[in-house]
């Protein structure tokens, strides 16, 4: 049997076709919980017209919470998680559960399918290009950033494998990253499947909008991984981690925020502690993300141009094929 969590808050214009694009599955065994978080607009409602399981919560501010009630509550063999705003294809389930059987693996990724709506257009791309990948346990030790296991949508945990595990609900931001890291611990098969099932929905403005204060949970989000991961003599594998995803914020994220000078600063002194070896290696690069004129200079070329809506559409002009097994 397979769990499905979805998170719910203010979400009445998309949780009807969340919940079909499950329920219309062509796998039929499975399990829909629902965690309405305190919604203010007739998302239960909605949510209550369908055969599902419905909890409710005051609003908690994040997804953790109420996905850590679904995950709480899941009884099936393997679990998964939709955000209500995004969808799946209807032989999602299907096609997971042959390679299931296949060979019962702990966790199955499929890479997400971004879709951007962008003036009457659909911009349709995937992140990055995979392969199939088949690992008996995760290369920890990879001086290269490991992008598995980045989000939580697209993809099937073992329940057993994850049992113990929540997202952390002090946290707004990355809140995936910290979950799937702790999973990847105690994982010991895992497969990369390359065909997109899962719709990720984005809303074009939103990119250019999505830096905000959260991001600086980031800094508090690693620094308890880091303590976790210095238990497992695995230090080098959260820097790596750690210094690629502070050079995103750095570059694509804080030029967007007020007072972005400052965070800057707030992060460059986590950088440092928290990944020494790459700061002490590139004393050049770490110059110039200190100083205030070039960085400055970046900040204000970015804002102009819109890094972000750029990179969208050049991902967009990228075409995928959808095959099944």
């Amino acid at each position: 049997k397979i769990s499905v969590i979805i998170a719910a808050y203010n979400v009445s214009n998309s949780i009807e076709k969340c919940i079909l694009s499950i329920l219309n599955q062509t796998y039929k065994n499975i399990e829909i919980i629902v965690v309405n978080d305190g919604s203010t607009d007739n998302t239960l409602d909605i949510v209550k017209q369908f055969d599902v399981k419905v909890f409710s919560r005051e609003n908690s501010g994040g997804a953790s919470a109420p996905r850590n009630i679904g995950l709480r509550n899941a009884t099936g063999d393997y679990i998964t998680l939709v955000d209500a705003d995004d969808y799946i294809d209807e032989d999602y389930f299907e096609n997971m559960v042959k390679l299931i059987e296949d060979k019962h693996y702990d966790i199955i990724e499929t890479p997400l399918l971004f879709e951007v709506e962008y003036k009457n257009k659909t911009l349709v791309y995937t992140e990055y290009k995979v392969k199939e990948e088949i690992k008996e346990s995760f290369n920890f030790n990879n001086e290269y950033f490991d992008n598995e296991l980045r989000y939580a949508g697209g993809v099937f945990y073992k329940r057993e494998v994850i049992q113990g595990i929540y997202f952390d609900e002090n946290v707004r931001s990355y809140e995936d990253n910290m979950f799937n890291l702790k999973a990847k611990l105690k994982s010991k098969s895992y497969l990369l499947y390359p065909k997109c099932y899962y719709h990720y929905i984005q809303n074009f403005e939103s990119v250019s909008k999505s830096a905000s204060l959260k991001h600086l949970d980031y800094i508090n989000a690693m620094e308890e991984l880091t303590k976790l991961y210095k238990d497992t003599n695995l230090t080098s594998y959260i820097e790596n981690i750690y210094k690629n995803n502070v050079l995103s914020i750095i570059l694509f994220k804080l030029p967007y925020l007020k007072n972005k000078y400052k965070y800057r600063k707030d992060f460059m002194k986590a950088f440092k502690k928290n990944a020494p070896n790459y700061y002490n290696k590139h004393k050049l690069l770490m110059f110039i993300f200190n100083g205030y004129i070039l960085i400055s200079i970046w900040f204000l070329l970015a804002s102009f141009i819109n890094i972000n809506k750029l990179v969208v559409k050049i991902q967009s002009k990228n075409k995928y094929e959808k095959t099944t097994i």
